[in-house]
């Protein structure tokens, strides 16, 4: 007969495992240490600390190089989320990104979040992702938008990715607007002067301005009612009569 302690010996347990009455392994219930280190608990409540190297949930995982969240149990293309210090690739072959980011590996999309900057990413989890735009703000509450290609809003184009753009609805500026980098409108071809877009302060019916060719007129001509009339030598011709641009501005006698 075993002396002692039939269970342990000291400090050492003797039997292969001890385990509470309604331990089942799969799916979890109970308690269970086991001789060889192993050991299983269906439910902990702890105080303190518990500290460990890494932490391995149903759709988790949290070790030494980050955390990471999976849609279901971890596995090849379902990475979701990722909080790491280094980019990298995770057991599983995906591969994350630097930073707090989130992965839709449907849409082929990955948005990374580092300080004051989101970078937008295409790509996918099994061959990485390319860097395709930032957005960043300032410490003074600016924004700038960086792309590598275009930029729309609703059903305007605002970079077409060579410096162009285009807009297909109302445009309202409330600075300064500079034509070939310049505010001196005469130095890209425009006459120098204040063009009205109301009726009732030039004449003009909204948004009825469109540009010409030519050196001299290149831009200058802008449309009337059902004509058209060019700016030509500082004069603006309306019917039997001429007014003269005065002060860059375009009057109209009553």
């Amino acid at each position: 007969m075993m002396p002692g302690n039939p269970v342990v010996g000291g400090t050492v347990l003797r039997r292969a495992a001890i385990q509470s009455p309604n331990f089942v392994q799969s799916p979890l219930a109970g308690w269970a240490i086991n001789a060889d280190g192993s050991a299983y608990f269906a439910n902990i409540t702890a105080e303190g600390n518990i500290t460990a190297s890494s932490f391995t949930g149903t759709d988790f995982l949290i070790n030494s190089a980050g955390m990471f969240l999976y849609s279901g149990t971890p596995a090849a293309g379902n990475l979701i989320a990722s909080a790491a210090a280094s980019a990298g690739t995770d057991a599983e072959g995906n591969k994350y990104l630097e930073g707090l980011t989130s992965y839709s590996e449907a849409d082929g999309i990955a948005t990374q979040m580092d300080g004051g900057a989101i970078s937008l990413y295409t790509g996918s989890l099994a061959g990485g992702w390319t860097a395709k735009g930032n957005i960043f703000i300032s410490s003074g509450g600016v924004i700038e938008l960086v792309t590598s290609a275009g930029v729309i809003t609703s059903n305007n184009t605002l970079d077409n990715g060579s410096g162009g753009a285009s807009f297909g609805g109302n445009v309202v500026i409330s600075g300064t607007l500079s034509v070939g980098g310049s505010t001196d409108t005469g130095s890209s071809g425009l006459t120098d002067g204040t063009i009205n877009g109301t009726s009732s302060t030039a004449g003009l019916a909204n948004g009825q301005i469109s540009g010409t060719s030519g050196s001299q007129s290149a831009g200058t001509a802008h449309t009337h009612g059902p004509g058209s009339y060019a700016v030509t030598s500082g004069q603006h011709s309306h019917g039997p009569g001429s007014y003269a641009v005065a002060n860059g501005t375009h009057q109209h006698a009553l």
